[in-house]
C-alpha cells in the first residue's frame, strides 16, 4: 500500500490478533480481499471485521490438487461460504486456488463443480481466482476462472524454462557474481553461494546457469561459494564477473535489499525490495 497499490488480494490465512489488527488497518486504506480455508480463520476475521457498511471480501481457498492449503471438497467450500455470508462484517468473495503445475484441467473441473454446488445453495460466486505461471497460457477462453495470479512471469527463471514457459534469454533476473577461484579446468568458484542463489532448486539438478558461457552450471553451493562445473569449450577466468540465472527467482529476490534494472551494462534504476523480511 505504501508503494501505491490500491487493490490488494492476500491469498493467505491470516491468524492472530496482531496480524488481524494490521489487516483491519489496511482495509481502511485500500480495496482488500483475503482467503480462508477453516472455521477458525473465518471466526478470527468475523471478530475483527464487524462493519456491515464496509465488509471484508473473503474467498474460500480450495485444494484442487496442489496438496497444500484449501478445503478438500465442494461441500466444505459451501459450508465456509455460508459461514462467511452470515458474518456481519464479511462478504463471500468467491473461490481461490493455487493449482498443481501441469494439472490445470483437474483444477478447472474442481472449481466448476464447486461453483455449481454454491449456486445450488443460492450463493453467487462471481470471482474465481487461480494462479501459477507455468499454466497461465493454458487456462483457455471458456475457463470458469475469472482472474489469474501469475507471479514468476515478471522475471522467469530456470524452473519456468524447464516447464516450457520461455527460454533462458527470456529470464530477466540474474545474480551478478565474480569468479574467485579456478582450481581445475572444469571447476570454478563464484562468490555467490546459498545466501545469494538460494538452495531451493524446485527439483532441478543444478542451482543456476551462467549466461554467455555454454555448459556452465552451478552444481554446488555452500553459504558463500558457488561451484561452477564447466563442460565443452566453456571457459572462465579469475576476476571475471558473470551473471547467473537462478532456479527460483522468487526466493532469490527475497535475499537482496535492492534490484538493479539494467540495459546491457547500464544501470537504469535501482529499486528497493520493499517486502523483504516482512514476515511478521
Amino acid at each position: 500500500a505504501d508503494a501505491g497499490l490500491t487493490d490488494i488480494f492476500l491469498p493467505y490465512n491470516i491468524l492472530g490478533r496482531a496480524k488481524l489488527e494490521r489487516l483491519k488497518a489496511l482495509h481502511m486504506r485500500v480495496t482488500l480481499s483475503v482467503t480462508a480455508d477453516s472455521v477458525e480463520t473465518i471466526d478470527g476475521l468475523a471478530a475483527t471485521f464487524t462493519d456491515a457498511g464496509n465488509p471484508l471480501p473473503v474467498l474460500v481457498e480450495c485444494d484442487t490438487g496442489m496438496g497444500r492449503c484449501g478445503v478438500q471438497t465442494a461441500g466444505e467450500a459451501v459450508g465456509l461460504a455460508r459461514q462467511i455470508d452470515t458474518a456481519k462484517g464479511l462478504v463471500f468473495g468467491g473461490l481461490m486456488t493455487y493449482p498443481a503445475a501441469g494439472r490445470a484441467a483437474e483444477a478447472e473441473a474442481w472449481l466448476a463443480g464447486a461453483r455449481q454446488a454454491l449456486a445450488a445453495c443460492g450463493l453467487a460466486c462471481a470471482r474465481i481466482s487461480s494462479g501459477g505461471t507455468p499454466d497461465m497460457w493454458r487456462s483457455g477462453d471458456d475457463s470458469v476462472v475469472t482472474e489469474y495470479r501469475p507471479g514468476t512471469y515478471i522475471y522467469l527463471d530456470r524452473y519456468q524454462v524447464a516447464k516450457g514457459v520461455g527460454s533462458l534469454d527470456d529470464c530477466a533476473l540474474s545474480v551478478l557474481s565474480t569468479v574467485v577461484s579456478h582450481p581445475t579446468r572444469t571447476r570454478a568458484i563464484l562468490d555467490a553461494g546459498s545466501k545469494a542463489l538460494s538452495s531451493d532448486t524446485l527439483g532441478l539438478a543444478d542451482f543456476g546457469e551462467l549466461l554467455g558461457v555454454a555448459g556452465a552450471r552451478v552444481t554446488g553451493l555452500s553459504e558463500e561459494h558457488g561451484t561452477v562445473t564447466l563442460s565443452g569449450d566453456g571457459k572462465l577466468r579469475i576476476g571475471e564477473r558473470v551473471r547467473v540465472v537462478p532456479d527460483h527467482c522468487c526466493v532469490v529476490t527475497n535475499l537482496f535489499n535492492e534490484v538493479n534494472l539494467i540495459d546491457g551494462e547500464t544501470v537504469l534504476e535501482t529499486l528497493p525490495v520493499a517486502a523483504r523480511g516482512r514476515m511478521g
